[in-house]
């Protein structure tokens, strides 16, 4: 008996009569807490990805600091051995929240409808606080570039509701890991 696609509640489906393509995928928390064990955001990004079965590439966690973000991001992004990037925190809206400002020149495309995604699952999950943070999605040298709220609710909505299925070669109608030719 042959697998049968599952549908999600999103409209789409996981084709199982696919084969899974892990990818390697590196997780940027941006925080001022001090150190990986400590990071919960952080921590259910890297579970999630671990527990989906791609391959945790590379973690780090530092404090909001643009030309930080700029050059950890950047070298990623050159490297062949990460497919995708989740940057997450430093999207509000203060002035010290500047995370989207670092990544968004990176890209050499922004995939706009992202927006509009996640905060229409926020709404159900958060209400209208979900106004209050700012996300991207975008493609640079073939890595995917995601970059997310950082409290730790919204990166585990992130995870499960959207980019995981983003993230899954059997997504159907249609995923991001065609976009990945390194």
């Amino acid at each position: 008996m042959s697998k049968s696609p599952k549908t999600s509640k999103m409209g789409g489906y996981i084709d199982e009569t696919l084969d899974f393509k892990p990818i390697n995928i590196a997780v940027l928390s941006v925080t001022s807490v001090a150190s990986i064990e400590e990071d919960v955001s952080g921590s259910a990004l890297a579970d999630g990805v671990e527990v989906s079965g791609h391959v945790l590439a590379d973690r780090k966690i530092i404090d909001e600091n643009q030309t930080i973000i700029e050059h950890i991001v950047g070298s990623w992004i050159n490297d062949p051995g990460i497919d995708a990037i989740i940057v997450s925190g430093g999207t509000g809206p203060t002035q010290k929240d500047i995370t989207l400002n670092a990544v968004r020149p990176l890209l050499e495309t922004e995939l706009e409808g992202f927006n509009s995604v996640w905060h229409s699952i926020g709404l159900k999950k958060f209400g209208l606080s979900t106004a209050l943070s700012r996300v991207c999605l975008g493609v640079a040298n073939s890595s995917i570039v995601f970059s997310i709220p950082g409290g730790e609710q919204a990166c585990i909505m992130g995870w499960n509701d959207v980019v995981s299925s983003m993230l899954d070669s059997r997504y159907r109608p249609a995923n991001l890991i065609d976009l990945i030719s390194k």
